[in-house]
């Protein structure tokens, strides 16, 4: 069942981003609402078969096996897969709520918070993220950020200066959204209208200064979009693990990703209200 859902296109890594040719901005087939910053973003490449076959990997011991898997509204909801909890995922993903899902509002639509370790010493160092959405939109769906205090709109609660670019996916007039907040002034580099999702769901990317988005999954189609920050240093700064968890001082290899909320107060309430419209989630991790 897993594959058949998740036969989407390969994850390029970080190991593909010094052979990207950036070329200013290309966005394909949707409505662009306002763009700053000098992150360089470009339309995707041409998709590759994603067969999702074990592969043997020297370090990264998840890269290859099947995705973990949130299951956030349905009669199987809330849910995670075995494979999120086993020993080889144990040392990459952790849940951040005290028991792993919460309704805060009672809707039905599960929220969580995920700490996901890409540390390189691992030899995990990208996380590809197939969220899936279903039913009419609401708030904030998606929130994926370099700070444990993130908590949308480019907000970080004033506490991780330094690292604290994010994602969100919310709704702006009843249409879904992408936004792209960096740590810099004027920290909103992208803002883009997404197509309807319900049924549908978006592929994410995320490895050290690069983020990666496809609708559908689909590389190649409209509103396939990368951003590479290498030179700018503007996006998700990931390194070794320091001692520091979520101070921001320094690089560290811990990205966090909230479905149905923010990222803020990620072991309780959420700082904002929740949102509704993420119905699964399928997470793999690549070197």
């Amino acid at each position: 069942m897993l594959k058949k859902y998740f036969r989407a296109n390969p994850p390029n890594g970080g190991r593909c981003i010094s052979r990207i040719l950036l070329v200013g901005v290309l966005l394909i087939g949707l409505d662009s609402q306002k763009t700053l910053g000098q992150p360089a973003v470009e339309s995707a490449s041409p998709a590759q078969e994603f067969t999702h076959e074990p592969e043997i990997h020297t370090q990264c011991r998840v890269a290859g096996l099947e995705p973990c898997t949130l299951m956030l509204h349905g009669d199987d909801a809330p849910a995670a897969s075995p494979q999120c909890r086993n020993d080889a995922w144990r040392p990459h993903l952790s849940f951040q709520q005290p028991e792993s899902f919460s309704d805060s509002d009672g809707d039905g639509w599960w929220e969580t918070v995920l700490e996901l370790d890409l540390d390189p010493g691992k030899g995990c160092n990208c996380a590809v993220l197939h969220i899936y959405f279903s039913g009419t939109p609401a708030g904030i769906m998606v929130n994926i950020g370099d700070s444990a205090s993130n908590n949308g709109q480019g907000g970080d609660a004033g506490t991780h200066p330094l690292h604290s670019a994010e994602l969100q996916v919310t709704t702006f007039n009843d249409r879904p959204q992408i936004a792209v907040f960096t740590t810099k002034r004027p920290d909103l580099i992208l803002r883009l209208n997404l197509p309807d999702l319900d049924g549908d769901f978006l592929e994410v990317e995320v490895c050290d200064q690069f983020l990666r988005f496809a609708p559908s999954g689909k590389r190649d189609g409209p509103g396939a979009v990368r951003i590479n920050t290498l030179k700018g240093q503007n996006l998700f700064a990931l390194g070794p693990a320091d001692g520091q968890e979520g101070t921001g001082r320094a690089a560290d290899p811990w990205i966090y990703a909230a479905f149905n909320r923010v990222i803020h107060h990620r072991r309780g309430l959420p700082t904002k209200p929740s949102g509704r419209g993420v119905s699964r989630v399928e997470i793999v991790l690549t070197p």
